[in-house]
């Protein structure tokens, strides 16, 4: 309380560096004049050294009172500065927001909010890749604030949030027989030699692909490979097989020699589900899901 009171009186005595009038100073301050006099005074004997020379023609600032209305004024912008930042803070306009991802967030409402956000705050947005099973184990060691994870999440540990459906696509080398079809089922690629990446130590792809085949009574034969994701189109391309991705990822392929098409039937789209932990109290995390349920609202209103 001590330091405060002290701060209030030097901002206040900052207002004679305006106004070297002790009446209209006080006016300026709220303050009576014989209060603001002795507000004078308690500095004085607080520095121990005169802040203000009176004279006939009014007062002056001593060398020591100009210093005190420097730093005060130094401090004031300080002030108003931190006042401006935490209230950033305070509705997710500045700060860290880490999001972990499964398949890149390319569909269109997280890539339109992360968009704006990064277009409209000074957030520092990370972003971390993995399976689905080490981004809970990440959001538990409060490693991510929030993940998007593939398919629903069953774990009372986490709140989470449906997010939008996305299509999986066939990546197919040109002349393929499939690509005739408008789309494709699970049955006929089931004949097909299906390229996975094996994802960071662990076979979670292709146990999720076997999942969502089997709700089509389909087995498929799958070849786990440690290659990066952009390396699927260009071995789909040389023949070695098929490989099944996102839409959204399938659209902005740009290598020659693959098209695709899309799946239908059971399992053929993917729920994209935000997951993150009840405690989190980050204000980023609630902006980003604002921003990706507006999106997402706007983007089902386009289809009515």
């Amino acid at each position: 309380m001590k330091l405060a009171k002290h701060l209030h009186d030097l901002l206040r005595f900052a207002s004679l560096g305006q106004n070297l009038n002790l009446h209209q100073a006080a006016q300026q301050v709220g303050l009576s004049q014989p209060s603001l006099t002795r507000l004078v005074q308690r500095l004085e004997e607080q520095f121990r050294i005169h802040l203000i020379e009176r004279g006939t023609h009014g007062i002056r600032l001593t060398g020591a009172g100009e210093l005190i209305i420097r730093q005060a004024d130094f401090i004031r912008r300080n002030i108003d500065q931190l006042h401006h930042d935490i209230n950033a803070r305070r509705i997710g306009k500045r700060g860290r927001l880490d999001i972990g991802f499964f398949t890149p967030p390319t569909s269109d409402p997280i890539d339109g909010a992360i968009t704006r956000i990064a277009d409209s705050t000074e957030l520092e947005l990370n972003f971390h890749e993995g399976s689905v099973p080490q981004l809970l184990i990440w959001l538990r060691r409060h490693m991510l604030d929030v993940a998007l994870a593939m398919g629903s999440v069953d774990d009372l540990t986490f709140n989470t949030e449906h997010i939008w459906k996305e299509n999986l696509a066939v990546i197919l080398p040109h002349a393929h027989p499939l690509l005739l079809r408008e789309r494709v089922s699970w049955p006929e690629i089931s004949k097909e030699k299906i390229l996975v990446r094996r994802s960071f130590g662990d076979n979670w792809i292709s146990d999720s692909l076997r999942e969502r085949a089997a709700q089509a009574a389909c087995a498929l034969t799958m070849v786990e490979m440690r290659v990066s994701r952009e390396t699927l189109p260009f071995l789909v391309k040389k023949g070695f097989g098929i490989t099944i991705m996102m839409e959204s990822s399938a659209i902005n392929l740009q290598s020659d020699g693959v098209s695709y098409r899309l799946l239908e039937g059971k399992g053929a789209s993917v729920d994209i589900t935000a997951v993150w932990l009840p405690e989190n109290a980050n204000p980023a995390l609630r902006r980003f899901l604002e921003e990706v349920s507006n999106d997402t609202k706007n983007k089902i209103s386009e289809f009515l």
